[in-house]
């Protein structure tokens, strides 16, 4: 189930969501985000700098992050609405997190629902 919390901003929720999630040691250990669309903006610029202190907060309290974009009206768990086509995956390896950064992608390739939305051919890019 979707969690809701009410924060003034999406740092604290984020935060709050990050430190309560799951029971004991059975936690969630990866925070996903939408990459803003317009994040160089000005329109957008108070949301980017929270999503970028929200990842800071993310990775010091050891959690992996995803970035993703292309689905700017995502905003819950539902990935029933098909996008085009289009795309690929890129992945930044910032820290040695045991081969956690290359993983996560290889297997999000292999559902469906990725094979069937993704360019035939889509290959998943180390930068």
């Amino acid at each position: 189930p979707i969690e809701n919390v009410v924060a003034p901003d999406l740092q604290q929720g984020g935060r709050i969501l990050l430190t309560t999630s799951g029971i004991g040691k059975v936690r969630p250990n990866t925070l996903m985000l939408a990459f803003p669309r317009q994040w160089n903006t000005e329109v957008e610029e108070q949301k980017s700098k929270e999503i970028f202190r929200l990842m800071e907060d993310a990775f010091r309290m050891r959690f992996h992050v995803v970035l993703f974009r292309g689905k700017e009206k995502f905003n819950t768990c539902d990935f029933s609405a098909a996008p085009k086509a289009q795309g690929g995956v890129d992945v930044w390896w910032i820290t040695d997190d045991g081969a956690m950064s290359l993983l996560t992608p290889h297997l999000m390739m292999q559902s469906s629902y990725w094979k069937n939305n993704t360019k035939p051919g889509t290959r998943i890019t180390l930068r």
